[in-house]
């Protein structure tokens, strides 16, 4: 008997599978920290898989069907789901199995003489996800708190939608961001200053009398420790930013740093949320070279700004001059607040 009193038996194929995905989901429903214990769409996929095991394969699946973008998505999630284990007692989700299996067979025995089926198995599942999401509270609520993966791609698309946004409010999943300094510093311009500087020094210590050489490369040298002591003190900045920014935006989900470079193949892979985030960080951070963050000069470069310039201050005097005052653990820009992402 379901809560509306109808008996259970009663329920066509399609509602049947309704009702037990919308408890599976209900299961899965957040904590009161943010976080949810398992991910109802890796248990979709991993249910889907088992359908499809018991029906005989895809072939069997969409028997008489067309093949089009949700059938694409619901083999998706069946390839995926054969190489997943569900999160808690298979035993549980018999239930959910057994009512897709139903509707599975419920389809193909409706397929005419000429082997057309006048349903898909595809269509009658995202309407009764699309009844899961609305008994939830929308598609937000059936995803809350999952990362973004292959599987909630095709639960959204299924929904005839997009993964919403990771819902900073209540992800749990680390946000994963990776600092390439150099990255960071060639896009300020901060890079090619750097080496216009050394490039003049070099220069101007191949035609400049040997007593006056070793000033020169004393030059070179403090210019590259000065360099290198400002790209130390901006990754200090960013990861003390990133701390900052990720509570005045209310994000649960630890936020990590790691300091690295972008080509490196074994880095986390990134997601939408996490390259927000690194925008909203990078224009929030004090970039050493000036004592400012980005978004206090909309329009400028990091390398456009006077102190930026000091570098070039070498070229004109041999003799280094005063290491300009290098930022750190500073404030975020004062004349803004943190947008939201």
């Amino acid at each position: 008997m379901t809560d509306y009193g109808i008996p259970y038996e009663s329920l066509r194929p399609t509602e049947k599978v309704t009702l037990t995905l919308t408890e599976l989901a209900r299961e899965r429903y957040l904590t009161d920290v943010g976080e949810r214990p398992f991910s109802f769409a890796d248990d979709l996929a991993c249910i889907l898989a088992a359908v499809n095991t018991r029906i005989g394969g895809t072939n069997v699946l969409f028997e008489g069907q067309r093949s089009d973008t949700r059938t694409a998505l619901v083999t998706s999630l069946v390839a995926i789901g054969a190489g997943q284990r569900l999160g808690s007692d298979e035993s549980r989700y018999d239930l959910v199995v057994d009512t897709m299996t139903e509707l599975a067979d419920d389809v193909r025995r409706l397929i005419d003489d000429e082997g057309n089926a006048p349903f898909h198995f595809a269509d009658e599942l995202a309407s009764a996800l699309t009844d899961v999401a609305r008994n939830l509270g929308g598609i937000e609520q059936l995803l809350a708190g999952q990362p973004v993966t292959l599987n909630t791609t095709a639960v959204a698309g299924l929904l005839g939608s997009t993964v919403p946004d990771p819902l900073p409010t209540h992800r749990s999943e680390p946000i994963k961001l990776l600092l390439d300094v150099n990255d960071q510093f060639d896009g300020f311009g901060l890079q090619d200053n750097y080496h216009y500087v050394l490039q003049g020094l070099q220069f101007s210590g191949e035609t400049i009398p040997d007593d006056l050489r070793q000033r020169v490369n004393d030059t070179i040298r403090a210019v590259q420790d000065e360099y290198a002591a400002q790209k130390a003190d901006y990754a200090r900045n960013f990861t003390h930013a990133a701390q900052e920014i990720a509570k005045q935006l209310g994000l649960r989900a630890p936020v990590e740093v790691t300091i690295g470079w972008t080509g490196d193949p074994d880095a986390a892979r990134t997601d939408p949320l996490a390259r927000r985030l690194f925008e909203v960080i990078t224009q929030s951070t004090v970039v050493p070279a000036t004592g400012l963050a980005p978004r206090e000069h909309p329009g400028r470069t990091p390398a456009d700004m006077p102190g930026a310039r000091a570098f070039r201050a070498y070229l004109t005097d041999p003799a280094p001059p005063a290491a300009p005052p290098r930022a750190t653990h500073t404030q975020m820009a004062p004349s803004r607040p943190v947008p939201g992402i």
